[in-house]
């Protein structure tokens, strides 16, 4: 399985938990529950989006 990470702004790909990853790929704390097709939130420069499981594993 590949992991995905996706840029903020970008529509959801699928239903989730997303974690926000910094510019060097290390997850920050911050999670957001986003439905299938809504947005991703803002984030500061280079930081991207991931989905994570309930366990909080990708």
């Amino acid at each position: 399985m590949t992991v995905r990470e996706y840029p903020p702004g970008m529509r959801a790909p699928s239903a989730g938990v997303y974690e926000q990853r910094s510019v060097l790929g290390s997850p920050t704390g911050v999670r957001v529950t986003v439905a299938e097709g809504e947005e991703l939130p803002a984030a500061p420069r280079g930081f991207t989006w991931r989905r994570v499981d309930a366990a909080g594993e990708q």
